[in-house]
């Protein structure tokens, strides 16, 4: 069996606020194999972005920090190196697309210089290397005309074109392993397509792991390998993408599907899009129960008492649902 070019063993993520501690992430496992794109599902305020910057090191601190597990990449563990360590790792070898272009790009710097920054630092380039590479890179995000991107400063790039840049940025240094955070939440539908399409492109490419997080499902299906659910701070269920579509097990991923909208029907017969009753449970002091019990159809006794560990449903298909133990 292949080593996972990253694992998260048992990861726990807390942050400090005024109200108490927030429980971000509770005992997260996950693996991403070296070419293998993982698609990492959940509602706002789930954990994913909390994931993302934990595998990084980028958790905003003091109020932000991983409490307990590992985070494993090539066999190292990225918790256990120091500062200069990981910033060697980090933006060399994983590289990290944030989630919002506009506010990721320094407004006072020109495109160029920041997307040959990483390079420049990583790699020991001159000044005319580093342009020579900015240029070659914007060219392959398909940004028109290099040279006039690199010396405009991001207000004057669409949103669309800042996405590009900041992947230009993120890949500039060679990484093996690319995490995007919700790389197309900001923009129109329209340009949506083409982000997804370029990183379906560069991927193959570049031979790329890709950690793909996402609210959703349709940018999943087009491009992920395999999918992990999270709710609240917790992984639900976990499978090869085809299985989840086909025959998702957990109610909450059910929910999600069901959720979906379907454009057969023309608009004035289609239904209304069911709803998840109820609320994300506050992550201070959280229940160690089930966490999506209170707003599951299916929950049982045991569902408020005791939180149900990720099992095998089939093969490489994992569930948290005490349903599924009593199901036929």
């Amino acid at each position: 069996m292949t080593e996972p070019l990253l694992a998260l063993r048992g990861l726990r993520v807390h942050f400090d606020t005024a109200a108490g501690t927030v429980e971000a992430l509770d005992r997260v496992d996950l693996e991403i194999a070296p070419g293998q794109t993982v698609g990492l599902v959940g509602e706002s305020g789930s954990g994913k972005s909390s994931l993302a910057s934990a595998i990084v090191g980028l958790l905003p601190a003091p109020a932000g920090r991983v409490v307990a597990g590992e985070v494993r990449w090539q066999g190292r563990d990225l918790l256990r190196l120091d500062e200069p360590q990981r910033r060697a790792v980090r933006g060399r070898e994983i590289g990290w697309i944030p989630q919002d272009p506009a506010s990721a790009l320094n407004p006072v710097r020109r495109i160029g210089d920041q997307v040959g920054e990483a390079a420049r630092w990583h790699l020991k380039l001159s000044a005319a290397q580093s342009r020579s590479r900015v240029r070659d890179w914007l060219a392959r995000v398909q940004l028109p005309d290099p040279d006039r991107q690199a010396a405009s400063y991001p207000h004057q790039l669409s949103g669309g074109m800042r996405q590009r840049a900041l992947i230009a940025a993120a890949l500039a240094c060679g990484p093996q392993l690319l995490i995007a955070d919700e790389p197309t939440s900001t923009l129109d539908v329209t340009v949506q397509a083409g982000i997804l399409a370029l990183l379906q492109d560069l991927r193959r490419e570049l031979g790329l792991s890709l950690l793909l997080i996402t609210h959703a499902l349709a940018v999943v299906a087009r491009l992920a390998d395999r999918v992990v659910v999270l709710y609240a701070g917790r992984v639900v269920e976990e499978a090869d993408v085809a299985q989840l579509f086909e025959a998702p097990r957990h109610p909450y991923t059910r929910a999600l599907m069901q959720a979906v909208p379907r454009l057969e029907a023309p608009p004035a017969r289609r239904a209304p899009l069911p709803a998840i009753p109820g609320q994300v449970p506050s992550l201070i002091a959280p229940t160690a129960a089930c966490r999506y019990a209170d707003r599951c159809a299916l929950a049982m006794p045991r569902c408020r008492a005791v939180a149900p560990a990720l099992r095998e449903v089939g093969p490489g298909h994992r569930v948290a649902c005490w349903a599924l133990e009593t199901a036929p």
